[in-house]
Order: structure tokens, then C-alpha cells, then sequence
């Protein structure tokens, strides 16, 4: 384990040593969290940049279009957005169609 020295502005130090005590940890092994957690999503957005560089946009309609036209489960669904399925979501034209954003309400 290595140790460094850091310097922080006062009032960042503060919010810190509050926000520690709050999820009962020490100020040490918050900030060590916090920049695990940078780490890992800045490896996770590097990894999903390069599987997306592979990608290949004819392959991904080819698969689109096996899957079934029908509506999703009911945990599945996103809160306020309805979606009718009448036709594959990749369209008669091989486009891919964006979901119907309506609220509830209307």
C-alpha cells in the first residue's frame, strides 16, 4: 500500500471529513473509494469504447431483426414510456425506430 500526501481545499476537506462520518468510514478509506470508483469507470468507459469500435452496425440489424416484435415485461418497462409494438423495431426499411416517449397522462 502506498501513502501520498494530499493537498484539498478547506471546504472540500470539510464535505469529505461530513460525508465519511455519514457512511461511517474514515476519511482515509472514503477517498480511497471515491478513486476506485474513478478508476473503474474510466477503465468501463474505455473497455465499452473499444468493444463499440468493433462493432458492426450490419451485424447488429442482422440480430435486431430476429428478435421478436412484441412488448417488453412488465419489470422490463421504463417508467413513463409507452411503446406499441405493430412491426419490428428495426422498420421496414432496416432503420432502427426510437420508442414513443408519452406520459401516462396523456
Amino acid at each position: 500500500m502506498s501513502a501520498i500526501s494530499l493537498r484539498l481545499p478547506d471546504s472540500i476537506h470539510q464535505k469529505i471529513k461530513e460525508l465519511a462520518e455519514r457512511d461511517r468510514t474514515s476519511i482515509n478509506q472514503f477517498i480511497a473509494t471515491a478513486a476506485a470508483e474513478k478508476v473503474a469507470a474510466l477503465e468501463a468507459e474505455q473497455y465499452l469504447a473499444e468493444r463499440a469500435r468493433r462493432g458492426q452496425r450490419q451485424r447488429f440489424l442482422e440480430l435486431l431483426a430476429k428478435a421478436p416484435a412484441v412488448e417488453p415485461e412488465e419489470i422490463d418497462r421504463i417508467p413513463g414510456v409507452v411503446q406499441r409494438v405493430s412491426e419490428p423495431a428495426h422498420g421496414k426499411a432496416g432503420k432502427v425506430v426510437k420508442p414513443s416517449r408519452r406520459r401516462k397522462s396523456e
